[in-house]
């Protein structure tokens, strides 16, 4: 099983993905944190997406190697929940490059790579918090202005209207516990 958490910072990724930890016993992955981001590398999917070759700039190896960690834990039968994966890495990165001239490319292959790596269930959940929301839960860290908010908003959406695989979205006014009952759910619906 795969579970696959979404949204902007402060939108409540990281306390799902603990509550989801211990209900279904999912081993934990947080790609993307401060001192990835520092590591800029250039990556060639030549090999692994004929049409792509020397993308851009930007922390985004760490998010493939998590995609793949998370394929080969699932072919060995394990639970994983991704607190953000592809997504995140295009969304964040729009506000500061040209990355979206990328987005098609790039989706097909983090989709394409998820289906053929999930052996049992896979769901993606996009938590769509508002921008007042995600303003107060994070007083005292970074967060985007609301111009910037705005645009990452619209990547998630996007990825979430192009998805072929099962997918929900949580919104702010849905408490936790009633987030990880619509979770178990679909993930029950969708075995």
């Amino acid at each position: 099983m795969i579970v696959i958490l979404e949204g902007v910072n402060g939108g409540g990724k990281t306390t799902i993905a603990n509550k989801l930890k211990d209900k279904l016993e999912l081993i934990p992955f947080k790609p993307f944190c401060e001192e990835k981001s520092k590591n800029k590398m250039k990556i060639d999917f030549k090999n692994e997406y004929g049409k792509i070759n020397d993308f851009w700039k930007v922390p985004i190896n760490n998010y493939v190697e998590d995609v793949f960690a998370a394929d080969f834990l699932s072919s060995l039968k394990s639970n994983v929940v991704l607190d953000r994966s592809l997504p995140s890495a295009l969304a964040y990165n729009s506000v500061t490059s040209d990355v979206l001239k990328y987005f098609n490319d790039m989706f097909d292959w983090w989709q394409e790579r998820l289906e053929m790596g999930a052996k049992g269930k896979l769901l993606y959940c996009w938590l769509d918090v508002s921008y007042d929301v995600m303003k107060n839960r994070l007083k005292n860290r970074w967060h985007p202005n609301k111009k910037q908010y705005m645009k990452i908003n619209r990547v998630f959406s996007k990825v979430f209207k192009r998805l072929r695989i099962p997918k929900i979205k949580i919104t702010n006014e849905h408490k936790d516990s009633v987030a990880i009952r619509m979770i178990i759910d679909k993930l029950n619906n969708n075995g």
